[in-house]
């Protein structure tokens, strides 16, 4: 998913739809130039809309962006609907006025390729249109698709017991689905976020256990030293007690040495 337009500045459709054509085109020498069974496996599909999003940022340590509203929900939509046809660009009515199109749908402005109507099938569909080079073909009408958990496959006309999804459902459901992406993409920051947690802890732990070790020991330093002191001032009662009763004892002395009687 790529947004323009956030910063309003002006052209950013026209560079968002030519980044575009330069990826399908790179893409496209990258396949050919791949050996037969694995460029086979290389396919490109692009669905762009013109409209109002908002940016959101999910998570704390590892924060993401995350585009949520219309405008994402429906290029998601024309990109399947593109998917059924390899390496077709299907943008909608509204992408098509911002890139100011000739009265015969020519887009002077991206080397006079060709926005022609797509001729779609369903209730659950979108009216859009193609991108096309000089020179290229329109598919009429346009395969159906059917989006399996995520992706998008070309599909035979379905046989549905329910009956097929309107408008409106598949709105819902492509709703539900991309709350779902968002509140998926939520739990694992926070699983993330929780194990970044933990291996702190762990981490800490160690640590933890030596500075209570130190503080014990520091403690019992502390009392030995205070009973060590204990012991000191006892003695030090005791001799000074001992020094007075021996003076106490002694008598006055003669000049020959003797006691005076």
């Amino acid at each position: 998913m790529a947004a323009t337009g956030l910063d309003a500045r002006a052209g950013s459709t026209q560079s968002l739809v030519k980044l575009a054509i330069s990826l399908r085109d790179e893409l496209w020498s990258l396949k050919a130039s791949m050996p037969t069974p694995l460029g086979d496996n290389v396919n490109i599909s692009i669905g762009i809309d013109y409209g109002r999003a908002a940016l959101a940022v999910l998570g704390r340590l590892s924060p993401r962006c995350q585009l949520l509203g219309t405008a994402p929900r429906t290029a998601r939509r024309l990109c399947e609907m593109a998917s059924a046809v390899p390496g077709s660009m299907l943008v909608s009515a509204a992408t098509v006025m911002q890139l100011r199109p000739s009265p015969e749908g020519v887009l002077p402005a991206l080397d006079n390729m060709r926005a022609a109507p797509v001729q779609v099938t369903g209730s659950s569909a979108l009216p859009c249109h193609a991108l096309l080079k000089p020179g290229e073909r329109l598919i009429s009408p346009w395969p159906t698709t059917l989006s399996i958990g995520g992706t998008a496959c070309s599909s035979s006309p379905a046989r549905n017991t329910n009956g097929p999804l309107n408008a409106a459902q598949h709105d819902e459901l492509v709703q539900l689905r991309e709350i779902t992406n968002v509140l998926q993409r939520q739990n694992a920051h926070l699983r993330l976020e929780v194990s970044q947690l933990e291996r702190r802890v762990t981490e800490a732990e160690p640590n933890i256990l030596r500075l209570g070790y130190m503080k014990e020991a520091a403690e019992a330093e502390a009392t030995s030293s205070t009973a060590k002191a204990r012991h000191l001032e006892v003695d030090l009662d005791f001799f000074r007690n001992l020094n007075m009763k021996g003076c106490a004892a002694l008598g006055p002395l003669t000049t020959n040495g003797s006691l005076h009687p």
